[in-house]
């Protein structure tokens, strides 16, 4: 598990090189390995390192996909059109993650959207997004449809106990998601959820965590949608820097998967693959708002502190069983009404 999850730095690392593309040549390795490095060392990673709940897992599936999707963007934009197998790919990647574990879902809508915002043109948004999703499909139909048909057939709901207000079923209450309870409680919490999760990691799971990075980046992207509202009501033009194409979909894609997460689950968890993209994105975000020299300098500091404060203040884990048979161990308690029970 280790070594799988391991992988996810490769992945980093690779989407690092794609985003940051024009870095002089003595950063073209050393800034993306070290930002990788960060990423991987973010808590929440490792707090799911070496156990079996498939969040560090099925971020492979997740970050493959938003790989090949940068390409695709990459070379949309210059005008190629062996950019469409890469979508069907990434289509396919993401796919498999969501059947896997369905919480991914978030994502693959995310990369959705990301192409209808950052393709160029109207008809290769709309294409691009089109032949992404049937690669979700495919992805998901290879990986999840036996079992989806199995739940159909045995209990009339696909995701059963989900959704269960779509698919009514004596057995569960008619609900959207089942688990609500982590959501924030207003709008002011809605607004200000990534503060206050980093003070209270209470608020998002039942484990305490010790980070500060989602508070970090989201100042940071605050900073940059404010300057950029005002830089353009003021007539100054756009913000300091446009960022390239590839750039700017990993900040979309990251903005995007953080919004459906907040509305839907809000469970810390389940934010592995875009946590472990936060260092490259505080330092793509840092380009656009200030020079290269400037933003490189800032966002090694910040980054730096994160990482210290998840290293230095010791990583909390889920905690992981000794080796021992059997593996798995279950009390049986006795049921009243074995026939009505889940």
């Amino acid at each position: 598990l280790g070594f799988l999850h391991g992988l996810n730095f490769i992945l980093v690392l690779a989407i690092g090189r794609r985003v940051l593309g024009d870095l002089p040549a003595d950063d073209r390795w050393r800034l993306p390995l070290l930002l990788a490095g960060a990423g991987v060392l973010t808590a929440n990673f490792l707090s799911c390192l070496g156990n079996t709940m498939g969040d560090n897992l099925t971020a492979l599936f997740c970050l493959g996909g938003l790989l090949a999707t940068l390409i695709a963007i990459e070379r949309m934009h210059d005008g190629g059109r062996a950019a469409w197998p890469l979508l069907w790919l990434g289509g396919l990647s993401v796919g498999l993650g969501t059947a896997l574990k369905l919480t991914n879902g978030i994502y693959a809508f995310a990369l959705c959207a990301m192409l209808l915002l950052c393709s160029p043109g109207i008809r290769q948004r709309l294409g691009a997004s089109f032949g992404f999703g049937v690669g979700v499909l495919i992805g998901f139909a290879i990986a999840g449809g036996y079992w989806h048909l199995h739940l159909w057939q045995t209990w009339g709901n696909p995701f059963f106990p989900q959704f269960s207000s779509l698919f009514p079923n004596p057995l569960i209450p008619p609900v959207g998601v089942v688990d609500t309870y982590w959501l924030p409680k207003s709008l002011t919490e809605y607004l200000l959820w990534p503060l206050l999760f980093s003070i209270d990691s209470g608020r998002v799971g039942q484990m305490p965590v010790r980070q500060i990075i989602w508070a970090v980046a989201y100042a940071v992207f605050l900073g940059w949608l404010v300057t950029a509202a005002l830089r353009r009501l003021g007539g100054k033009g756009e913000i300091p820097r446009r960022l390239p194409p590839p750039a700017l979909a990993l900040v979309t894609f990251v903005a995007l998967g953080y919004l459906f997460w907040v509305l839907l689950f809000s469970i810390y968890r389940y934010l592995v693959p875009i946590e472990l993209l936060l260092p490259i994105f505080i330092l793509v975000v840092m380009r656009g708002l200030f020079n290269a020299s400037t933003a490189r300098r800032w966002s090694l500091g910040l980054v730096s502190v994160c990482t210290l404060v998840v290293v230095a203040g010791g990583a909390a884990t889920w905690g992981h069983e000794g080796w021992v048979t059997p593996p798995y161990r279950a009390e049986l308690p006795p049921l009243d009404q074995p026939q009505r029970t889940t």
